[in-house]
């Protein structure tokens, strides 16, 4: 029983440290993307989305984003859309320079 409390315990802290992170978006962004800051943010929205895990957020700098997924089973441009996860909250509208 102790162990098995234990290893709750330890699977909670886990997933609770490893599950919060802030991925950064920016449509002028040229540099190496891998999403970890302002310098580095990805400039594809859905490459973000994409990368969330359960407990992160996205910020979006100001900015136009275009979908690139297509919606059910066609291939009409117009089905285009992000498909958002239900695990992580996106807000946007940033300047993309904070620290």
């Amino acid at each position: 029983m102790k162990s098995l409390t234990l290893l709750l315990f330890i699977s909670h802290i886990w997933i609770t440290a490893s599950a919060q992170s802030i991925i950064y978006v920016d449509a002028n962004n040229n540099e190496t993307q891998n999403g970890q800051s302002w310098s580095t943010a990805f400039n594809d929205l859905q490459q973000a989305i994409d990368s969330a895990i359960i407990g992160d957020t996205i910020f979006v700098a100001k900015g136009v984003y275009y979908p690139s997924q297509i919606a059910g089973s066609g291939s009409n441009e117009r089905a285009k859309t992000f498909l958002l996860g239900s695990h992580s909250r996106i807000y946007g509208g940033f300047e993309g320079n904070y620290t």
